[in-house]
């Protein structure tokens, strides 16, 4: 199905940086109500947050399932990130939500923050 790397944004420790990738499992798209009825059971969402998401009960949203979260040993930077994307010919990105990226592009951002960096 596919694999999420997941950017944290902020200020602070950590942030501004790909820090996790986990396996995507499934991936639905309807309504907001719709899958607000068939996902509250995982508790994630209450219907006065998707309300304020500025979402309409019939608006058009996905909602995505993932397991297999790994946390990346050396977070991948904002500026590695989209140099990685601009050297495979891909423009550089804001990550304010998702994007597709080619298989090589995902192995060698995940071979980035697996990588351990040396001891100073």
């Amino acid at each position: 199905m596919g694999r999420i790397l997941w950017y944290v944004s902020g200020e602070g420790d950590g942030t501004k940086s790909i820090r996790a990738v986990s396996r995507m499992t499934n991936r639905v798209t309807s309504t907001a109500k719709d899958l607000f009825k068939r996902n509250m059971h995982y508790g994630v969402y209450e219907w006065k947050d998707m309300l304020e998401l500025d979402r309409a009960p019939e608006s058009i949203v996905m909602a995505i399932s993932f397991s297999d979260t790994e946390l990346l040993p050396t977070p991948v930077t904002f500026k590695e990130a989209n140099e990685t994307l601009v050297a495979s010919g891909r423009s550089a990105q804001q990550f304010q939500s998702s994007t597709s990226i080619d298989e090589s592009v995902f192995v060698e951002i995940y071979r980035k923050g697996m990588s351990t960096k040396p001891l100073q």
